[in-house]
């Protein structure tokens, strides 16, 4: 949940445009809601649930808020910089 967290590994690299997203509710240990990551759509929320699975934990993502207000290639945007950062997540937890 919190990419500052002493002796936490860092995966979640700031790009430009972005912000560091605040945790903004949890029901753990299977769900997270973090702040807009991006300036540009402060409204949204991005929701991970995470689910046990026989080879650790599945996570899936949703964004929430006004996504009807982004264009298609702005949410295709949104989209692959959200996947980048889970599939950066894993390959820290996996090694």
């Amino acid at each position: 949940m919190d990419r500052f967290r002493p002796q936490t590994r860092l995966w979640f690299d700031v790009g430009r445009g972005e912000l560091v997203p605040t945790v903004l509710y949890t029901e753990e240990p299977h769900v997270v809601v973090w702040s807009s990551i991006w300036k540009d759509y402060p409204d949204l929320q991005i929701r991970f649930d995470i689910k046990p699975s026989d080879q650790g934990s599945t996570v899936a993502w949703s964004l929430l808020g006004p996504t009807h207000k982004l264009s298609s290639d702005e949410r295709k945007r949104v989209g692959d910089r959200l996947e980048q950062l889970i599939k950066q997540l894993r390959f820290v937890f996996h090694a």
